[in-house]
């Protein structure tokens, strides 16, 4: 089966889709899962979000892709490409998170002042939106490049979790 360009176009916005639920629920649980001091009580409770935060979360989405990349049966080469792929992505994961805190940790101290500059605050968060899109288009660039080295039979797998999904 050959890809047309609407697979890719439906691979793509699916994973934009996902990217940004994933950054909307860490948005929406503010500092209080990096700080350890428990969840925010209007938008995470324990049992759904619990998961989602802490200093394992990268831990926790390389250890899902680990499982779905199994089912696909990946040759010798396949596996060299995926542990570079996988490093790769880790990196950006525990990079972007550090930086998210950082700016979390930097507005904190902003609103914390007496009289906080709100538009020091809000230059802050354009910057940090700003750099959303760029993010994204990379990782979609590292899953392309993933997913061009599978065979015909894995990228079809690959696919139909994507539908499922």
């Amino acid at each position: 089966m050959k890809l047309t360009k609407k697979h890719f176009i439906i691979t793509g916005s699916i994973l934009i889709v996902c990217v940004v639920v994933v950054i909307s629920l860490a948005a929406a649980c503010g500092f209080h899962g990096f700080r350890d001091r428990g969840y925010h009580p209007a938008f995470c409770s324990k049992g759904h979000h619990a998961k989602f935060f802490g200093k394992n979360f990268s831990e926790r989405i390389m250890h899902r892709m680990d499982e779905k990349v199994e089912d696909l049966n990946l040759s010798e080469s396949q596996k060299t490409e995926y542990r570079l792929f996988r490093e790769e992505v880790k990196q950006r994961i525990s990079s972007a998170m550090k930086k998210r805190k950082d700016h979390f940790i930097q507005l904190q101290n902003e609103f914390n002042k007496d009289k906080p500059d709100i538009n020091a605050a809000v230059t802050v968060l354009k910057e940090q939106l700003n750099k959303m899109p760029i993010f994204m288009a990379d990782n979609l660039d590292l899953f392309t490049k993933f997913y061009n080295s599978l065979d015909e039979n894995q990228q079809k797998k690959v696919i139909e979790t994507i539908r499922k999904k």
